[in-house]
């Protein structure tokens, strides 16, 4: 064996111990390293990791759909994609997808708690904002059962249905002289208008009243989409309650009911 420098040279028909080692592991053909190919090892590997990289990449690709790309893509690139597709059903599909995710995320940051407000804040926070989402306000004063157990019931449903806006005021500064007869109250707003308010809680059980009462009352006026099939007063076996949803409709957040004559339709 000749040596030159740091560099060991083999004779002819000779290889290295680094070479053995390729020749094991089937990286290269003894006969080429003794036919003196002069190629070089390192380099070999890395030309074959690069194509290996790229075949794999070329796969991967190969496999995607055009629908794997819309469900990852945001409402810009879907935009962008609007003239490659031809089947506009598929577009807004994702695109509709794509705006309930971003309402739901949005109301996720905003909503979720019961609110209290002042007075001053009234057209800002019930008016002018149900003219985007559903407000539901609650009048109340200290020291009435009642209204501690409407609020006890707000707090809950706020939390699961965090799409509507729950607030809370006192009755005097929402309406001077309100009577606290009346109280709890609750005005319903949609639209920037007062939809629907519901005056004290007889009707939904009373200081006995549940947080599932009042998601049954909500859902019959269509500000929730309740999972229960059946109204809460009767499964606890508190007898019919008179707040009932549409007859045929199931209890998925419907407009209307066939009997809420507990309820005082009013303008605020």
């Amino acid at each position: 064996m000749a040596e030159r420098g740091s560099v060991q040279y083999q004779s002819k028909g000779e290889t290295t111990e680094w070479e053995d080692i390729l020749i094991k592991k089937g990286i290269v053909e003894k006969d080429d390293v003794l036919r003196g190919k002069g190629f070089d090892p390192d380099e070999q590997r890395l030309e074959e990791a690069i194509g290996k990289a790229r075949e794999a990449e070329v796969e991967r690709l190969n496999a995607r759909t055009i629908e794997d790309d819309m469900a990852e893509a945001s409402l810009e690139e879907l935009d962008e994609l609007e003239d490659e597709l031809a089947d506009d059903g598929m577009l807004e599909k994702y695109r509709a997808q794509r705006v309930a995710e971003m309402k739901a995320k949005a109301a996720a940051a905003k909503f979720g708690e019961l609110f209290e407000i002042s007075k001053a804040d009234w057209v800002r926070e019930v008016t002018d904002a149900s003219k985007s989402v559903c407000v539901v306000a609650h009048l109340y004063e200290d020291g009435i059962v009642e209204c501690r157990v409407m609020e006890a019931a707000l707090r809950s449903i706020a939390s699961k249905f965090r799409e509507v806006k729950f607030v809370k005021i006192r009755s005097q500064q929402a309406v001077e002289n309100w009577p606290e007869a009346n109280l709890p109250t609750l005005f319903i707003y949609r639209d920037g208008e007062l939809a629907k308010q519901l005056i004290r809680i007889d009707a939904l059980g009373g200081k006995q009243m549940k947080a599932d009462d009042l998601e049954w009352y909500l859902a019959s006026q269509g500000i929730v989409e309740t999972e229960m099939d059946e109204n809460p007063a009767r499964a606890k076996g508190r007898g019919a309650n008179s707040i009932k949803m549409r007859r045929g409709v199931k209890s998925a957040g419907r407009r209307g009911s066939d009997d809420d004559d507990d309820d005082d339709d009013g303008d605020y």
